[in-house]
């Protein structure tokens, strides 16, 4: 994979030149965030890749975190039932990681089940409509438009801090799909659909501030700026969470 710090029209022609040739579907995409009482999230990825046949292979996966509170170190990321090893800081966006699929990479014509896991600090904020409550809003990874081929099966699982209660627990603007009480007596909001998945899509939830650790400090403005990652991406554009 070509590493590239230009602009997209540059890295296109950039990329042809060097023989790389990325399009790629995404049968499946499965994110469960987990609301942790220290304020953080456990966030983990199920994506079930296919290579077009034809096109080069996946061979870098790059996937960013909502913010700098996070360890590179403890990030765990395979393929299949393949651990990966090789996770380093990326090249390509300031908080977030690049995984080295290796000789796991996933070639033209296949398809590869690419899991990650990885803890973000410092995730949860003081509700701006209820000064008893603290909210979240989180978006999954999206990919490149121009690279992405066909719809997902799309689902986003949020698991609500231990402790809290249906009837006191709240969405934002987009309405889940359903919601459970898991055997842990975890509450559960689950958005499910079938879309592409080449732009954001923001979930929020709030619930009382007692669930978590404080203090609590406002909302601070989004660190994902798509436009900044349009730009920067020739492969796989992932802005994974925005908090704002």
């Amino acid at each position: 994979m070509v590493k590239l710090f230009l602009f997209l029209p540059v890295v296109l022609f950039s990329i042809s030149a060097n023989g790389q040739n990325y399009n790629f579907s995404i049968p499946e995409f499965k994110c469960v965030v987990e609301v942790n009482r220290d304020r953080s999230l456990d966030i983990s990825y199920d994506i079930m890749f296919e290579c077009t046949p034809g096109y080069s292979s996946i061979d870098i996966v790059d996937i960013g975190f909502p913010s700098y509170d996070f360890a590179v170190h403890e990030v765990e990321a395979g393929v299949d039932s393949h651990v990966l090893t090789r996770i380093y800081n990326s090249s390509y966006i300031d908080n977030g990681v690049e995984v080295h699929l290796d000789e796991h990479a996933i070639h033209s014509g296949e398809r590869g089940h690419f899991w990650l896991t990885g803890e973000n600090g410092n995730m949860v904020f003081l509700d701006t409509g209820d000064d008893d409550y603290a909210s979240m809003v989180f978006t999954p990874t999206w990919f490149d438009g121009g690279l992405l081929k066909g719809f997902s099966d799309f689902t986003l699982i949020v698991i609500f801090p231990e402790g809290a209660e249906p009837d006191m627990v709240r969405y934002h603007d987009r309405p889940f799909t359903s919601s459970t009480v898991d055997k842990d007596g975890r509450v559960v909001y689950v958005w499910e659909e079938t879309r592409r998945v080449d732009s954001s899509y923001m979930v929020g939830i709030s619930f009382p501030e007692d669930l978590v650790n404080g203090p609590l400090s406002e909302k601070r403005r989004s660190t994902c700026d798509g436009n900044r990652f349009w730009l920067l991406f020739p492969f796989l554009r992932f802005c994974s969470v925005c908090n704002y």
